[in-house]
């Protein structure tokens, strides 16, 4: 009956087992688990027995809930068991749900910087991440300056939760605001949302990711920045990205509606981006311009 979803009583573990909740030999459920407590006011509704080591929970999911949800109605003890347990049920599912993409996030970027780590290790080229041109930083609203200490305390941040940029880009991105050169970190980085980019709030701070697994960034971004001479073309590009970016921050402060229909509208944009992409295999084609230099 091993397993790693805990009924904790009092501080002390009742039951534990995965009733139903994932299989057991698939390894990815290794990396988490979940601890449900319970006072004494619960013990009848969880079937605590007199021993107060085992209880009778059970995953009820809500298909099976058939019954009036009426308040007027007075539930016996059996409904009440069934509505609390489909209760914890949908909250196991939202948790699993969660830890399993943050798992998957976290294996994504730590297989990202042990990639970089090892080209850099052997001398060859890593697949570094790019960071933003100096025109788009200085074209970007100023923001607050911050002090040696919060600067360093920022850069521990994002290390910690994006530990597959390269630490120089956030050092170098974090003092380029904390200079109060622009009012938001830009970073690129891989968005699992598809989006061609996202602005994020951490800390009370901005930072617009630009997605680096979209499309336009792969036939797009990606090629004219491997190129000194064609990097400052992304200028612009970076520069309409964070204006959208940094105004759609502005009109959805506070305002849940606007929150969700912009994100709809960039969602269905940049599947679009993507689709006429694809579509029309369009790419920036840098062996033409390196031929071009090479007649010139």
């Amino acid at each position: 009956n091993s397993a790693n979803i805990f009924f904790i009583r009092a501080k002390r573990e009742i039951a534990f087992g995965n009733w139903g909740f994932y299989t057991k030999t698939d390894e990815t459920n290794r990396f988490w688990s979940i601890e449900i407590e319970f006072d004494s006011d619960l013990d009848k509704l969880m079937g605590l027995d007199y021993q107060k080591q085992s209880i009778d929970f059970k995953w009820i999911d809500n298909q099976e809930m058939d019954i009036n949800s009426s308040s007027d109605i007075k539930l016996d003890i059996n409904l009440q068991k069934q509505y609390l347990y489909n209760h914890i049920s949908n909250n196991l599912v939202d948790c699993i749900k969660d830890m399993r993409g943050f798992r998957k996030k976290y294996a994504t970027e730590f297989k990202n910087k042990l990639k970089n780590a090892k080209a850099e290790f052997n001398g060859g080229p890593a697949d570094r991440l790019p960071g933003p041109e100096p025109a788009v930083i200085r074209a970007i609203p100023q923001g607050r300056q911050y002090t040696p200490n919060q600067k360093e305390e920022l850069v521990n941040f994002l290390k910690e939760n994006y530990m597959h940029i390269p630490e120089e880009l956030i050092i170098q991105q974090v003092e380029n605001y904390s200079r109060g050169l622009y009012k938001t970190i830009i970073l690129y980085h891989e968005e699992p949302t598809g989006n061609l980019f996202e602005l994020k709030q951490k800390r009370g701070i901005d930072i617009t990711f630009i997605n680096t697994s979209h499309k336009y960034y792969t036939n797009i971004i990606e090629p004219l920045k491997s190129q000194s001479e064609l990097a400052v073309f992304t200028s612009a590009i970076e520069m309409i990205i964070c204006s959208y970016a940094y105004e759609m921050r502005n009109i959805i402060r506070d305002d849940e509606v606007h929150k969700l229909i912009l994100d709809r509208y960039i969602n269905n944009v940049s599947s679009r981006l993507e689709e006429f992409i694809v579509n029309g295999m369009i790419s920036v084609d840098t062996e033409f311009y390196q031929n071009i230099s090479k007649d010139d």
